[in-house]
């Protein structure tokens, strides 16, 4: 039965599961282990290839901490159904389970620094500039309110998002709650003011990987955007085939990239920096990398804006606590729900079509990349 975790220690056994599938599917297995706090470390799985390394294959999950716990249930597919097809003459696997840890342990989607980390892998000091992104600080008061969340904050919502809407438009309110900030550290979206432990971590995961391939092949994995039951394939702006090509070499016909107003974009994404890093490795080859979006509320205005509203009253109840506690103890226990609903979804039938679309996903991706062959019967298959 394919797992979805839903505490740290399911996610920890879990992450123990796919070690040891690993293991018994690869002639060697080494364990990379960075310190990114006093309590945790950012591992990798690394199994090398044992004769001519071609293509490294890199699958990463918890970039944003408690989407991760979906993301060890797409990694599990991957070790049970795919990692077999692979040659490992040519192939070597890295695995990441837990870019974030200590988010993952928290339910948080940032660091313990309050740092988004997909807004954070940027190489130059200047990026992290505060003056990024006015929209954000014009809508600061709406977006990050310096106070308690009331009894009534979430049923205003509507009333002051509409207002927001009249007055600066929806093209503002995008950018402002999708680019990333550097101002403001108990904001949405906050990047950062340098590199963080977990960030350089990975950047020095990735050289180690790079160095010794001349193909990389990227799949991250995430929740909370997109149509509800689907899954999207989200390829960095920086690759420049067009999305007709994509959906017809990957054979999967919801693909999207970081520009032409399908998906959003972001500065100091993930993605972004390891294509550019791959290509300033290994000048003159294109990297395959990619983003798995799993859909949770949907992608309709009103579903953007619950999303919203989940994100900004986490973000208060998080920084300033609930105004009249005593009075009124579900006010923090229904944040708190609603925010897990958007990253962990409670619908059983909500993992079947996340199971499928992963299937589906990955294998139009490493049969695009000729790393497996065309389908073979796939016995075994359970939701």
């Amino acid at each position: 039965m394919m797992r979805f975790p839903k505490t740290f220690a399911e996610a920890q056994a879990q992450i123990s599961s796919i070690q040891n599938r690993l293991s018994e599917l690869r002639t060697h297995v080494d364990v990379w282990r960075y310190p990114v706090t006093s309590q945790h470390a950012q591992e990798w799985l690394y199994a090398p290839a044992t004769h001519t390394p071609r293509t490294a294959l890199l699958l990463t999950a918890g970039v944003h901490g408690i989407e991760g716990y979906v993301g060890l249930g797409v990694l599990d597919v991957f070790v049970r159904e795919f990692l077999p097809r692979l040659d490992e003459r040519t192939v070597g696997v890295a695995i990441v389970p837990m870019v974030n840890p200590w988010g993952m342990e928290h339910m948080q989607r940032t660091n313990a620094q309050h740092v988004d980390l997909n807004r954070n892998f940027l190489t130059d000091p200047a990026a992290f500039d505060p003056e990024f992104n006015p929209d954000y600080q014009r809508l600061r008061p709406f977006l990050a309110p310096d106070r308690p969340v009331s009894p009534t904050d979430m049923s205003l919502f509507w009333a002051r998002v509409l207002r927001v809407l009249l007055g600066t438009g929806l093209k503002s309110l995008r950018n402002a709650t999708m680019l990333g900030q550097y101002s403001d550290p108990k904001g949405l979206l906050y990047g950062g003011d340098k590199v963080q432990p977990e960030t350089r971590a990975f950047m020095e995961g990735l050289d180690t990987l790079l160095s010794n391939y001349e193909h990389l092949v990227h799949i991250d994995i995430h929740t909370g955007y997109g149509p509800r039951h689907e899954m999207l394939i989200i390829f960095p702006h920086e690759d420049r085939r067009s999305l007709e090509t994509l959906r017809t070499r990957y054979a999967y016909p919801r693909v999207v990239k970081t520009s032409g107003g399908e998906f959003y974009q972001t500065q100091g994404s993930l993605g972004s920096y390891v294509y550019r890093r791959a290509q300033e490795q290994h000048p003159g080859k294109e990297p395959c990398v990619t983003s798995l979006e799993f859909g949770t509320f949907g992608n309709s205005t009103p579903a953007s804006l619950r999303s919203l509203r989940a994100l900004v009253l986490h973000n208060q109840l998080q920084h300033h606590g609930v105004q009249y506690p005593v009075q009124y103890p579900h006010v923090r226990e229904r944040i708190l729900r609603e925010f897990r609903e958007l990253f962990m979804p409670s619908e059983p039938a909500w993992y079947e079509h996340a199971l499928e679309r992963a299937r589906q996903g990955l294998q139009g991706l490493l049969t695009g990349e000729q790393l497996i062959a065309i389908p073979e019967h796939r016995s075994g298959h359970h939701a």
